[in-house]
């Protein structure tokens, strides 16, 4: 079937699935649009033995009842819920998923087992590949990596010096908008840094990518409280800190690079796997 403009969601029974749930609930809901829950489980490779047939009826039944219960779950949060179950890889199936789907959510981590393929696995290779944006979702928790200031209520976008040509600017702009919360943009320059001085990245010409971005956020979403910040570390680390208050941290799949730093390319892959709240990773 077809999911245009819906935001898919895989689930496999884990908490942490059920933490993307809630967070698709919130961006269906906000999109004013369809959220499609998704299952994949794995079939024996040989089906034709009597018992190979009755293992993939007890996976596919254990899919349907964990899509059931997800699905009452967002229906009760006021969500228009579709669902569908596939025999297959979960990434395979996410990413074809991600064809027609505005957005893709998914849990840092899962549970594996009868369901196959971990999502944990998934979310980390997914982002990479799929033709729409994907949210990945872990569960909070009192992680070692901290923020020096308190990005509560607020969306925030890693920008490299791609700047204002760089999608995932559009993208937390209208995240913030559609959530009616204010826009952080933030900058990492190299550990080099120095404010008073030319080592490392030029503060000028970052601080002009900083304004840049303010200004097109401005021009495109007027009603988006937009302010940016530098920040000076490894971009991942810094994210992640980040990531421990923010409502989402938004970065691209692919940058530019330009700043000692932040090559956000590399850096999306390296964030997933420390941050402590939703990443946003768009292509």
């Amino acid at each position: 079937m077809g999911n245009e403009s819906a935001v898919v969601v895989g689930v496999d029974g884990s908490d942490n699935a059920r933490v993307a749930l809630d967070a698709a609930i919130t961006e269906a809901t906000t999109r004013k649009t369809t959220l499609h829950l998704v299952a994949a489980y794995h079939a024996p490779a040989v089906r034709r033995h009597s018992v190979a047939v009755e293992y993939e009826k007890v996976v596919r039944e254990e899919a349907a009842a964990i899509l059931a219960e997800a699905a009452e779950r967002a229906r009760d949060a006021g969500a228009d819920v579709t669902t569908s179950v596939h025999s297959g890889d979960a990434s395979g199936v996410l990413l074809e998923q991600s064809r027609t789907a505005a957005l893709v959510v998914v849990g840092a981590r899962g549970r594996g087992g009868f369901m196959g393929r971990l999502l944990g696995s998934v979310a980390a290779a997914l982002p990479a590949h799929a033709a729409c944006p994907v949210l990945v979702v872990p569960r909070r928790a009192d992680g070692t990596a901290r923020a020096e200031r308190d990005y509560s209520g607020r969306i925030v976008v890693g920008v490299d010096a791609s700047g204002a040509a760089n999608p995932a600017l559009a993208s937390a702009a209208d995240t913030a908008q559609r959530r009616k919360l204010p826009l952080v943009v933030v900058a990492v320059a190299g550990p080099d840094f120095d404010a008073d001085s030319r080592a490392g990245d030029d503060p000028d010409a970052v601080r002009s990518v900083l304004a840049q971005c303010r200004d097109s956020v401005a021009a495109s979403h007027p009603d988006v409280q937009a302010t940016t910040v530098l920040e000076e570390g490894a971009p991942a680390e810094v994210l992640a800190g980040i990531s421990a208050t923010a409502e989402t941290v938004v970065v691209g799949a692919r940058g530019s690079g330009g700043f000692t730093a932040m090559r956000l390319g590399s850096t999306a892959h390296a964030l997933l796997g420390h941050a402590q709240g939703p990443v946003l990773v768009v292509r």
